[in-house]
């Protein structure tokens, strides 16, 4: 058997419980499809389900290339997931794979690296609702920032103020002092805060970002 010259990307699901049923199911929004072929065609990728520990020979068996820490959660609501998404990111970080956080993702690299309390945030401003972010040039993101803002949406409760930022993670969006975006000065993470999968019409800016950071090829 030929195997796939492709690279496979590892999403990471939510944990929901479905009424009636003393079922916890994993969960990935139906978005994520729909934004990969936009954003990444050529991608073989594929959800990783809460395993906890035993998710490292789950993706070992896949030999993924990158992984993607999508949102949904709170940190420390489902203690399966977030030891899933801490052994995964661990994996990830020992075999130098890239790593995408969206939402909670961002939140949880924070979080991984000794990240302090995650800090309320003013709920007209950030929960099911669109603001400007600030964006700011950095040297591995020169082919990504042609503007200085971006307006995107917003669904979180919590966020990241920037004075309380990891010393390794370097912002590079922010909605007046709240982190909307990071990436690393030494490792293969970067975070956003906002949902690029529940974009629409979904937007060229994501996709460059998302296909810079995984070294893909620009799309003609």
């Amino acid at each position: 058997m030929v195997q796939s010259t492709k690279k496979k990307i590892g999403l990471t699901m939510r944990i929901i419980h479905a009424k009636d049923y003393d079922e916890p199911r994993d969960a990935l929004a139906q978005d994520w499809g729909r934004f990969l072929a936009f954003a990444m065609p050529e991608v073989l990728w594929f959800p990783i389900p809460n395993l906890g520990s035993e998710s490292v020979d789950f993706v070992k068996q896949w030999e993924i290339d990158g992984l993607i820490l999508t949102g949904g959660n709170d940190i420390g609501s489902a203690p399966l997931r977030d030891l899933t998404e801490k052994v995964l990111l661990e994996y990830a970080l020992s075999n130098d794979l890239p790593v995408f956080g969206v939402c909670r993702g961002l939140q949880f690299i924070h979080h991984y690296f000794g990240g302090s309390q995650l800090t309320a945030c003013p709920i007209e401003e950030h929960v099911a609702c669109r603001h400007i972010i600030d964006l700011k040039n950095h040297p591995n993101l020169s082919d990504v920032i042609q503007h200085s803002e971006q307006k995107v949406n917003s669904y979180h409760h919590f966020a990241i103020e920037k004075q309380d930022i990891v010393n390794n993670m370097i912002p590079f969006a922010l909605c007046k002092n709240w982190v909307e975006g990071f990436l690393s000065e030494k490792q293969k993470l970067i975070g956003v805060q906002w949902h690029p999968e529940r974009e629409r019409p979904f937007r060229d800016f994501d996709r460059i970002l998302m296909r810079h950071f995984f070294k893909l090829k620009a799309l003609v």
